[in-house]
C-alpha cells in the first residue's frame, strides 16, 4: 500500500503528467480521488502520514498547484482525525501551510476571510507545537496572523463573526500565549485591552440571566473566552514588562472582575438547580432559586459533568490563585459546592 501511496504522491507533484494539460489534470483528479478514499479509514490515515503524503499535500497547497484546494481539504481531514501526529514526519510542513493561510487571511477582504478563519482554527488545534505556549516559540506566520487579527478585532463585527474571531484568538493564545496581542505591529496594548474586554462581555452576556440550557448552548464560545481570560491572568502575573498604564491595568481588572462574578453566579445557579443547594451558603445577596424545569437525577448529573462546568471551575481557580481579595465572600460561599463537585468529577 505504501508503494501505491508513493505513486499517487508523484502524480500530485506532477512527475507523471503528460504534455496534454487536460490529460494531466484528469490524472491528478483521479489521484486525489484515491487519496480521499484512503483518508476515510483509520488505516488510510496511517498510510498517508507514513507515506510522505502530508509533505506532498503541503507542497501542492503552498505552490497553488492544480488541485491545491483538495490538498487543503485532505490536510484538514488528517488534522481533525490525527491531530499533531499529522506533522510528525516533517514538522516544517505545518509552517509552510500556515504561512500561506496567514498571508491569504491578512489580504482577503471578502467573506472568504471567515472561511479561512475556521480553517486556521482547525489547523492550530492540531498543531504539532501545542506545548510551546509558555516558551519563546515564534513561528514565521505569527506576525502576519497577529496583525490581521488585530485589525479584525477593531472592526464592527456581527455576533457570529465575533464568535469566530474569539475562537481563533483563544486557540492562538493557547498555542503561543496572549503575548501575541502585545507583539502585534500596531496599537500593542490596545489590542490586549480590547480582546480581554470582548471576552469578558461575552462571558457576562451568556451567563447572566440565562438558564442552564441556554448557557450550555454557548459552551464553545464561553470556553474560548475563558482561555483568553486565563491567558491574560498568567501573562500579567508572570512579571513580564507590560506596556500598560496603571489606568489600563485597572480597566483589565475591572473587566475580569465582572466576568468572574458572572462565573460565580452561574456555578451558584448550577448548584441550586441540580440538587446541590445545601452546599451553597445562604446569603441575603444570593438570588432566590428559580426552578425553570424539572430534571431527573441523570440530567442533573449531565449538567454538573459538562465540559463547560470543568472549564468554569478551572478559570475560576486561575482567578482565585492570583486575586485573593476581590469576590472573596462569594467564593467562600461557593467553596463547599466546588469541593464536592471536584470530588464527584475527579475522585
Amino acid at each position: 500500500m505504501l508503494s501505491k501511496v508513493s505513486f499517487l504522491n508523484e502524480i500530485i507533484l506532477g512527475n507523471f503528467c503528460s504534455a496534454a494539460e487536460v490529460e494531466s489534470q484528469k490524472l491528478v483528479d483521479e489521484a486525489y480521488q484515491c487519496l480521499f478514499g484512503l483518508a476515510s479509514t483509520d488505516a488510510g490515515w496511517n498510510h498517508l502520514i507514513n507515506g510522505r503524503t502530508v509533505s506532498v499535500l503541503s507542497q501542492a497547497f503552498s505552490n497553488s498547484s492544480y488541485g491545491h484546494d483538495r490538498s487543503l481539504q485532505l490536510l484538514l481531514t488528517l488534522v481533525s482525525a490525527c491531530g499533531p501526529a499529522t506533522w510528525c514526519k516533517k514538522p516544517e510542513d505545518e509552517n509552510m501551510v500556515l504561512n500561506k493561510l496567514a498571508t491569504e487571511f491578512s489580504v482577503d477582504k471578502t467573506k472568504r476571510k471567515f472561511e479561512l478563519l475556521e480553517i486556521l482554527v482547525i489547523l492550530l488545534l492540531g498543531s504539532a507545537h501545542k506545548s510551546q505556549a509558555d516558551s519563546d516559540y515564534s513561528p514565521p506566520w505569527l506576525s502576519t496572523l497577529s496583525e490581521a487579527l488585530a485589525e479584525l478585532l477593531k472592526n464592527k463585527l456581527g455576533g457570529q463573526q465575533r464568535e469566530q474571531v474569539l475562537k481563533l484568538c483563544s486557540v492562538l493564545t493557547e498555542l503561543v500565549g496572549i503575548g501575541w496581542t502585545i507583539n502585534a505591529p500596531q496599537d500593542q496594548a490596545k489590542i490586549l485591552l480590547l480582546l480581554v474586554h470582548l471576552s469578558a462581555i461575552e462571558v457576562r452576556m451568556n451567563l447572566e440571566d440565562c438558564d442552564l440550557k441556554q448557557v450550555e448552548a454557548k459552551a464553545s464560545l464561553l470556553c474560548s473566552c475563558y482561555s483568553i481570560l486565563e491567558g491574560a491572568i498568567h501573562y500579567m502575573v508572570d512579571g513580564l514588562s507590560l506596556p500598560l498604564t496603571a489606568t489600563q491595568i485597572g480597566q483589565l481588572h475591572s473587566a475580569m472582575l465582572g466576568a468572574f462574578s458572572a462565573v460565580i453566579v452561574y456555578l451558584d445557579k448550577l448548584a441550586r438547580e441540580t440538587g446541590m443547594a445545601d452546599l451553597v451558603a445562604d446569603d441575603s445577596s444570593n438570588m432566590e432559586l428559580e426552578i425553570t424545569e424539572y430534571r431527573t437525577d441523570e440530567e442533573n448529573k449531565k449538567y454538573r459533568s459538562s465540559l463547560l462546568v470543568h472549564a468554569s471551575v478551572r478559570v475560576l481557580g486561575a482567578w482565585m490563585a492570583e486575586e485573593t481579595l476581590a469576590l472573596r465572600q462569594d467564593v467562600v460561599q461557593l467553596l463547599p459546592f466546588l469541593l464536592q463537585l471536584c470530588k464527584l468529577l475527579f475522585l
